[in-house]
């Protein structure tokens, strides 16, 4: 009989849950935006893996970090083996389906690359000079 009633309990609390979100005009279709809202890929990424050319570029830069800032800015810093810091800036845009478009401009050209994110990692693909430029990001933790 207690096990009853508390599954009643239960049953009442998610009909009133249901029925505030319908007065308050709530539309349960809309909370999918909720990741957008949220902004969880917002944050610090840390290059796990870099080649160029079949040339692991980790070894003359150990520390590669890409940030994506709230304001659609990103910002990625290098430091290379000798302790010199290279920054650039791009600006991104999440998309629906866990996109992100990258877009930078260097030497007055525009450059637009866009990455799916799967477990808080993304692959960057890209032929520069007939060579790939291969670059594994994580989240940094």
């Amino acid at each position: 009989m207690k096990i009853l009633s508390k599954q009643l309990k239960y049953a009442a609390a998610s009909l009133a849950v249901l029925l505030l979100l319908a007065a308050c005009g709530c539309n349960a279709a809309e909370l999918s935006s909720l990741r957008s809202f949220a902004k969880p890929y917002v944050g610090a990424y840390e290059c796990t893996e870099a080649r160029y050319g079949g040339r692991d570029l980790l070894q003359d830069f150990p520390s590669v970090v890409l940030t994506l800032e709230p304001g659609g800015t990103c910002v990625l810093e290098a430091v290379s083996s000798k302790g010199k810091k290279h920054v650039a800036k791009g600006n991104y845009v999440y998309r629906e389906g866990d996109n992100i478009l990258f877009t930078a401009t260097v030497r007055g050209r525009k450059y637009s690359k866009s990455v799916v994110t799967e477990n808080g990692c993304f692959v960057v693909e890209q032929m520069f000079a007939g060579q790939k430029l291969f670059l594994k990001f994580q989240v940094k933790t």
